[in-house]
Formats: structure tokens, C-alpha cells, sequence
């Protein structure tokens, strides 16, 4: 899961990648295209692939501890089944067929796991969406860190060969619904997915006509994702995910040092085409020249009155000083017109490392500092995590400034004729000039933009965007991924009315989806990331509703 929302770069509808082989299903009961929906077998009855991702560890790099972990076991399939799911989305590592010191060989041990996997889907009659959520390179997933893929083609030609190997294995296993070419891949470029989707595709080709195939939408390091592209092959469908607004769906996550994302529906949060414009700041007191010691310092209270002004952005800012200033746990509060106390927006303590995940605070919310953006008018100045913190063990320090200097946090959403202040603690050293402090950044609607409010309208709206390769192609549609971060169904933030209207979109859409996702802490419908699901601790009204929602039509 790619937990930074990502901004919809019009599909390329025309581009063709050329397979040798065009595949057609060879009968028997296998899920297979037909137009721009699914069917089974030759009887062609139309079948919607909904369930759930079993993410099975993914992220482990010792085999073991995917092939012995306690994900899920056979009743898990049966759970599935019972909410009225049809499918799983399987994330595979290949780290569980092949060792990288051993290229090319696979181990027993990740078929017979396999294997096991589809016996528990066969009895509980689920499907499988076989996924390569880790290929040899590394996890994609939006980052950097899978860029081996793209740079050492001895990658790429053990994907390849490993996903011939699956194939063949299981060229006529039924239960197995498609094969999921590779998660969010994130190339360097827009070419380079659509070249190795085409030579995956081929390889698999050579041994398995009958299975369907996914190819997603790839993911950029930047804020865009690439556009879809078409596969020269008759039985193909295809994939994005779905976290919109990221800001809201990954609230309170740990892995992207995502703090307070608001609630659902919520007519007073706009979602902007591109980022806002700068428009004004809050001007709050200085830190003085020369040398101070940890001191609170309250800042002023600013009303919004800019119908233009969307959202406000934390920030630490210094200009022409020589010195350094520390800073560290802030608050941010948010008053109504009649500045009456509503809510506390933020309260931020810096630390060094992600914190464990089933230990997140709230109060303070423990932000990982190299999160922070920096930004400098003329190169100059530099900032650093330090062990001097004024609560905690650290702070940020921005030193050695000759003009201007920014170090910034998660924006949040404004309301008109509210006020907002933003209180913190700052020392400085050998300071210069008084010029340094803690402030909101206001900004405003670019030009052209419009006001969104995130409700259901909104949601069927991005849904459109995001499926319109489908509908100007006449291809079936798959989300493979949509869901929320398990502090959404808390506190009144609305997860459930998002998954209510979300379920509703995807079924006068059409598309195929799977939840994201069955165990893990953070978004899971079981809420743990150790031993086998545990029916004491489980996100129960989201399991009721999508029961609800989910049953055999």
C-alpha cells in the first residue's frame, strides 16, 4: 500500500504494447474478460470479483517469517466466504520461491505454502488474485526503494522467469482468478512499466492461456501517476487503488507520519487539483538574539476571513540568523467564530525513528522528523534532527541562515471565521537578528480551482476520473486496493459512512474491488500484527456493514 495520494495523469488510451502470443481463455471454468466485464467459463456467467487483500507478511525479508508467520489459516478463507466476499487478493513476496544468492531456483517450501493456500480458498470456494506485491528489486509501492528493479535488468529476467514458473505450475487451477503482474510499480519513466508488463505478460503467455491478467496503473516518486496503457492481449483487466484524500484514509499512520486527517463527510475540507498557493502566515514572537533556554512561547490567534483560504500549514522559519534555534512540541488549536475552544488540531513531539505502530500517541502525535520538508530562498542553511529536546530526547535545529529558511509539516483543513493559533517551544544559541519562530502558513485555492467538499459526491466524482481508461477502452476495471486507517472509526471521523458510499460508487460503477485489509494493526478488519486474527480484536462494524453490503446477489 501506497500510503501518498497520487494525482490522475490522463490515461494514454491509444497506446498498444505488442504481445506475440494474444491470449483467449481455453474454456473450462476460469474467470476470463468479456468486454468490459467478468464471466466465468464457457457458459459465460457473469461474475464481480469482491473481497479482501491477505497482505501475509509481505514486508518480512526472512522467507520464514512469511511460510511459518500466523497471517491467517484456513478458517480465515471460511471468514471471508461468511461476510459474502468471493476473492482474496494474495500479496506474494518472491522472497518466498527464490533466494537472491540462488537466482533462478526455487524452493519447495514456497510451492507447498502456495499450494496449502489454495487448497483453504478451494474448500471455502474463494478465489484468488495471485498479486507479486514484492518482485526482486524491491517493494514499489510510490518510493525509491524498489529502483533495483528498473536499474539491474537481472531483475527483471528472474520476475519474469519466476512469474513462467507460477504460471506453468498452475496454468489449470480454476480457483486462481487472475494473476496481478506486479503492485504499484513505480518505473523512473513512463515507458519502462509498459515495456516489462508486455514481457511479463509473454512469459506467461508460454505457458497458461487460460488465467486473466491485472496490469495496474504505475506509481511516480513524484505527486503523478503514469497513465494506463493497454496490453495487446484479449483477456486482461485493469487496476488502481483507491486512498482519496490521502490525507483522511491514512490519518494517525505511523509508516507515512500522517497525523489528524479530519472526518467524513466534510463540507468545510477542500480537495485542490494542485497544491495550494501561499497567501499569508500567523506572526507570532521571535526567538531573541543571542542565547535563550527552552521557552513556550504562545502564538497570536488568526481568524480566517479569506473565502480563498483552504488550509494552514505547521511551520519553523528563520531568517538571516547565524545561530540555531531548536524547536519542539508545538499545539495547534482551532476556536469558532465566537473563539470558543472546538478542538485540538495538532500536538506534535519530533522524534527520530517511526514509532511501533500499535504503540502510536495521539497526544502527543510522535512526528518522525525526516518528514519534515525544507525549503531555503538561496541554498543556504541547513537543518538537523538533534538530541536536545525540550520534552522528549529531540528536537529540529535550523542553523546558519543567510536568508530565508522553512522546515514544514502536514497541511490541514481551515474553516472560514475560525480562529487558530499555534503555541510551541523554542532555545536558541548564539542567535542573530530575533528572527526566528513557529507559525501557520495559510494557503489558498490556486487559480482556477475550485472548492470540493470530501462527501460522497466527491468520491464518485474520483471514482469517474479514475475509471474512465475502462470506459473509453471497453476493459473490466479492478480496485485492488481501497481502504482506511483504523483511527478513522473512531471519535465520530466517519470510516464507516466513507466505506458505505465508497461500496455504493464501486457497484453503479461496476468495477471489481478488494478491501484493504484483512490483518494487520493499521487498516485491518482483524487489528493485529502478530499471531493468527483474533476475534476479540476486530474492526466488528466494519465487518458488519460490509457483511451487510456484501452478501451473494
Amino acid at each position: 500500500m501506497d500510503r501518498l495520494s497520487r494525482v490522475l495523469v490522463p490515461a494514454l488510451c491509444g497506446l498498444l504494447v505488442a504481445l506475440p502470443i494474444p491470449a483467449s481463455p481455453e474454456g473450462g471454468e476460469f474467470i476470463r474478460r468479456e468486454g468490459n466485464h467478468l464471466v466465468i467459463g464457457d457458459a459465460g456467467k457473469p461474475v464481480r470479483l469482491r473481497g479482501v487483500n491477505f497482505n501475509n507478511y509481505f514486508f518480512e525479508e526472512d522467507p520464514a517469517l512469511i511460510l511459518e508467520s500466523d497471517h491467517h489459516s484456513a478458517i480465515d478463507f471460511q471468514r471471508v466466504a461468511a461476510v459474502g466476499m468471493n476473492v482474496v487478493r494474495f500479496n506474494l513476496s518472491y522472497r518466498v520461491f527464490e533466494n537472491d544468492q540462488r537466482s533462478f531456483v526455487y524452493e519447495q517450501a514456497g510451492w507447498d505454502w502456495l499450494d496449502q493456500n489454495i487448497a483453504w480458498a478451494k474448500q471455502a470456494g474463494i478465489y484468488l488474485i495471485v498479486d507479486m506485491h514484492v518482485p526482486q528489486g524491491g517493494y514499489q509501492g510510490g518510493t525509491e526503494d524498489g529502483l533495483a528493479l528498473w536499474k539491474d535488468r537481472i531483475n527483471q529476467e528472474r520476475l519474469k522467469a519466476l512469474w513462467r514458473a507460477i504460471a506453468a505450475r498452475y496454468q489449470n487451477e480454476t480457483q486462481i482468478a487472475a494473476w496481478d503482474l506486479l503492485n504499484e510499480a513505480t518505473p523512473p519513466d513512463p515507458m519502462s512499466w509498459p515495456i516489462l508488463a508486455a514481457e511479463i505478460a509473454e512469459e506467461i503467455r508460454s505457458v497458461d492461456r487460460n488465467h486473466l491478467l491485472i496490469v495496474e496503473q504505475a506509481l511516480s516518486t513524484g505527486d503523478a501517476a503514469f497513465p494506463l496503457f493497454l496490453l495487446n492481449d484479449g483477456n486482461v483487466m485493469y487496476d488502481f487503488h483507491y486512498y482519496y484524500p490521502d490525507e483522511y484514509t491514512h490519518q494517525y499512520l505511523a509508516s507515512v507520519n500522517q497525523a489528524d486527517g479530519g472526518h467524513y463527510p466534510n463540507p468545510d475540507v477542500s480537495v485542490l487539483p494542485s497544491e495550494s498557493v501561499p497567501a499569508d502566515e500567523i506572526a507570532n514572537p521571535r526567538v531573541p538574539a543571542g542565547n535563550s533556554p527552552w521557552t513556550f512561547y504562545r502564538g497570536e490567534l488568526y481568524r480566517v476571513r479569506n473565502p480563498l483560504f483552504v488550509e494552514a500549514l505547521p511551520s519553523f522559519s528563520c531568517e538571516v540568523n547565524a545561530g540555531t534555534v531548536y524547536f519542539d512540541d508545538f499545539v495547534i488549536n482551532e476556536y469558532d467564530e465566537t473563539q470558543n475552544w472546538v478542538r485540538q488540531v495538532m500536538s506534535i513531539d519530533i522524534i527520530e525513528e517511526e514509532p511501533d505502530e500499535e504503540n502510536v500517541t495521539l497526544d502527543p502525535f510522535e512526528s518522525v522528523a525526516s518528514s519534515w520538508s525544507s525549503w531555503s530562498s538561496d541554498g543556504g542553511g541547513s537543518h538537523a534532527l538533534v538530541t536536545d529536546g525540550h520534552r522528549g530526547p529531540q528536537s529540529l535545529a535550523i542553523k546558519n541562515v543567510s536568508e530565508s529558511y522553512n522546515l514544514s509539516h502536514h497541511a490541514f483543513a481551515i474553516r472560514q471565521d475560525y480562529y487558530y493559533r499555534i503555541d510551541g517551544w523554542m532555545k536558541g544559541r548564539d542567535v542573530t537578528g530575533g528572527s526566528c519562530y513557529i507559525t501557520l502558513e495559510f494557503g489558498q485555492l490556486p487559480p482556477g480551482g475550485a472548492f470540493t467538499p470530501v462527501d460522497k459526491n466527491y468520491l464518485r466524482a474520483k471514482l469517474t476520473e479514475l475509471t474512465a481508461f475502462g470506459a473509453a477502452n471497453g476493459v473490466p476495471m479492478n480496485v485492488g486496493e481501497f481502504g482506511l486507517s483504523r483511527w478513522t472509526f473512531l471519535d465520530g471521523r466517519g470510516g464507516l459512512k466513507w466505506v458505505r458510499d465508497l461500496l455504493a460508487a464501486f457497484e453503479e460503477s461496476g468495477v471489481n474491488y478488494q478491501y484493504w485489509d484483512y490483518h494487520s494493526f493499521d487498516f485491518g478488519l482483524y487489528a493485529t500484527n502478530s499471531g493468527l486474527p483474533d476475534p476479540e480484536r476486530t474492526n466488528q462494524a466494519l465487518i458488519d456493514l460490509l457483511t451487510t453490503s456484501l452478501q451473494p446477489r
